[in-house]
């Protein structure tokens, strides 16, 4: 990471100070000098790109979070774990109201596209779900 990268570590430091997580253990639990993280974090020194990763996997966040401001689930790759787990046929068992309720209807089978339409429905609510759960995440407290 360059020092162009200021609002990656603000980013950083805000995620760190709504868990109130303190730079001494963090430096401590991904295995690097305390001195060196307060220098990455007080933008004196470039943080190593192997650094960025391994604070981004103390702290909670994936390292995507500081650039996007928010958690970002692939919706495709989401929509293929849930064919995967559920089966193919899942999704043609599954319908969605104008108002997006999602309900399991067994009583008939619906076509490939209402399946089709089933599945992105029920995957773009469950990656808001996972996004708004994670980051309910970032404020919860570390002893919690």
């Amino acid at each position: 990471m360059d020092h162009g990268s200021a609002s990656i570590i603000d980013a950083l430091r805000d995620v760190m100070d709504r868990r109130r997580l303190k730079l001494t253990d963090v430096a401590r639990d991904i295995g690097i000098p305390y001195r060196s993280l307060q220098n990455y974090m007080s933008k004196r020194s470039t943080m190593p790109l192997d650094v960025y990763i391994k604070l981004c996997a103390r702290i909670g966040i994936t390292p995507d979070y500081p650039v996007a401001e928010r958690f970002k689930l692939d919706t495709y790759a989401v929509r293929t774990a849930f064919e995967r787990v559920f089966g193919n046929t899942f999704f043609n068992y599954v319908s969605v109201s104008d108002d997006l309720t999602v309900k399991l209807d067994t009583s008939r089978q619906h076509n490939a596209e209402s399946a089709r339409n089933a599945a992105h429905v029920v995957t773009a609510l469950f990656a808001g779900a996972y996004d708004l759960s994670r980051e309910v995440a970032l404020t919860r407290l570390e002893d919690e």
